[in-house]
């Protein structure tokens, strides 16, 4: 997976993830790939439960080498994550810059 260039991109790439995380069985697997660059990983992540029904998914800046979320953000639409989603895919582009 890439990234994408520009804002229409990012909301296809993130509906398609949406769809496909609305397709999984949420027991054995709660997460979503978006963009692998490097060591770091985006991903989209079902809610936790669903006591907060607002709340459609979560996105997460993963570093794979230290098997840690260095960032994270909770979406309630897609729209509005958009330009998280971006960020995440620069901060992990300057990671990888730094290696």
């Amino acid at each position: 997976m890439t990234p994408t260039p520009d804002a229409s991109s990012s909301e296809l790439q993130l509906a398609r993830a949406y769809a496909e995380l609305c397709a999984l069985d949420k027991i054995s697997l709660r997460f979503v790939p978006l963009v692998s660059l490097g060591d770091h990983e985006i991903r989209m992540v079902a809610p936790a439960d669903h006591t907060d029904l607002g709340t459609l998914f979560w996105l997460e800046l993963f570093d794979a080498r230290s098997e840690r979320t260095v960032d994270s953000y909770r979406s309630h639409n897609i729209k509005s994550a958009i330009p998280i989603f971006e960020h995440f895919v620069a901060q992990a582009e300057q990671a990888g810059a730094g290696d």
